[in-house]
């Protein structure tokens, strides 16, 4: 369903098919993943904020397991097809255990014949609050993964304003960031999804 409002969208405002992305928190954000993963000829990049992988939960008692403790297999790449991916998560959430970030990377793991290369940086936002982004890649290639840990943050859009419900005014701007991270991404001639500068 989301996919076909997604190509109606399309259609309705002569969108652009090379630059399409999706993003979401929490349910949402799990639906993006999930969406993401089955139409990755759709969806150049997904954006996941405090969300789950997609993966082998299927059933009520599994989601909530793995909102409390992190999912135990993280996301299966055999069910879906990887696209670029960023994510943020607070490391003190207590809806979504933040160690259901690391399923994304599991994802790319298993599903690489080559070791993953990866940098990380340390910074704070203007509002104080303290970070930590980790980027991922394989080969020469480009950043698969861009994870975002908002250190001391709860279950709530980072960098969002003060007026909303679930947002977390002090963090990192996450919507800057993925727009960021998604503008350098497009889908080439060939169909895979290439990186590209955002000024281009």
């Amino acid at each position: 369903m989301i996919a076909a409002l997604t190509r109606h969208v399309m259609d309705l405002c002569k969108a652009n098919s090379a630059r399409v992305y999706i993003a979401g928190i929490s349910a949402g954000g799990s639906a993006a993943a999930i969406t993401a993963s089955a139409y990755p000829e759709l969806y150049v990049a997904v954006g996941v904020h405090s969300g789950l992988a997609r993966g082998d939960i299927r059933t009520l008692r599994g989601a909530l397991s793995a909102m409390r403790r992190g999912m135990e297999s993280g996301a299966n790449s055999k069910s879906g097809r990887l696209v670029y991916t960023i994510v943020f998560h607070g490391d003190e959430d207590r809806v979504v255990h933040p160690s259901n970030a690391a399923a994304f990377l599991s994802a790319i793991q298993r599903s690489s014949s080559q070791p993953l290369k990866s940098r990380s940086e340390n910074g704070r936002s203007k509002g104080g609050r303290d970070f930590t982004r980790t980027e991922y890649w394989r080969g020469s290639g480009d950043i698969l993964l861009e994870n975002w840990t908002v250190h001391g943050s709860g279950h709530g859009w980072s960098g969002g304003s003060a007026a909303g419900s679930f947002t977390d005014p002090a963090g990192p701007d996450a919507s800057h960031e993925m727009i960021r991270f998604f503008l350098a991404r497009k889908r080439g001639a060939t169909g895979l999804a290439i990186k590209r500068k955002p000024e281009q």
